[in-house]
């Protein structure tokens, strides 16, 4: 998505804040892809997020569970105690949240998805990836908030290629983190993103980094398997 206008939607949402070859030992539910143990790879990555999101994989199996969106376009691996919510309707397609949530400032990933406009990318590229950050902290919407990079990065996934973006922002005086990873392609602009109270951050970033590193897209050829 064109950065100004997902730094418009980032801001207002912070806090509302062909076929698959499958592998073994995959969960009932899971698509597991053939590439699935390929590890990640985030070029130029900034930030403890960044760093541990590199050579990471996706996970599978015992403890995770597959949550696609209601037309089945993608999927995620999520924890099995976190909530999935699927919603058919907006630009939020998914909510995932983890137990024992708190009710006033929840903890939560969302997946949104958008139509790509003429303003975007054919694609995510390293040029565009390492300007994402930097580029959403000058926007005047999350200047109001304070945004300040913490983490960015171009990351390779599977054959996939991704914008990291990371920071912290304010709300009513409260810190909070937010982590955002997001996709493009002919079809879709997806991003996921997720929130949390900053205090609360470092409990909850080891599973949002194997969330993170488990996307994929469903019933869309690959562009390539050499990444």
């Amino acid at each position: 998505m064109h950065r100004r206008r997902l730094s418009a939607v980032l801001s207002s949402a912070a806090l509302g804040l062909g076929l698959i070859a499958l592998a073994p030992l995959a969960a009932p539910g899971q698509i597991i892809p053939k590439d699935a143990a390929s590890p990640i790879l985030v070029i130029k990555g900034k930030g403890e997020f960044a760093a541990k999101l590199n050579a990471s994989v996706m996970p599978t199996g015992k403890g995770w569970k597959a949550a696609t969106d209601p037309g089945r376009r993608f999927q995620i691996m999520v924890p099995e105690k976190w909530k999935v919510e699927e919603l058919a309707e907006g630009d939020i397609r998914m909510r995932v949240t983890p137990p024992g949530n708190a009710k006033q400032t929840p903890a939560q990933l969302q997946v949104v998805w958008a139509d790509p406009s003429d303003k975007d990318p054919l694609e995510v590229d390293e040029e565009y990836a390492l300007a994402f950050a930097e580029d959403l902290s000058k926007d005047p919407a999350l200047a109001r908030r304070q945004f300040k990079v913490s983490d960015s990065g171009y990351v390779l996934a599977r054959g996939l290629k991704f914008a990291l973006a990371g920071g912290t922002l304010t709300q009513r005086k409260d810190l909070y983190r937010q982590m955002v990873l997001v996709y493009i392609g002919e079809d879709r602009v997806l991003w996921l993103q997720f929130t949390a109270a900053e205090k609360d951050f470092a409990k909850y970033q080891d599973d949002v980094v194997k969330m993170f590193a488990s996307y994929q897209n469903l019933g869309v050829k690959k562009i390539s398997d050499d990444l």
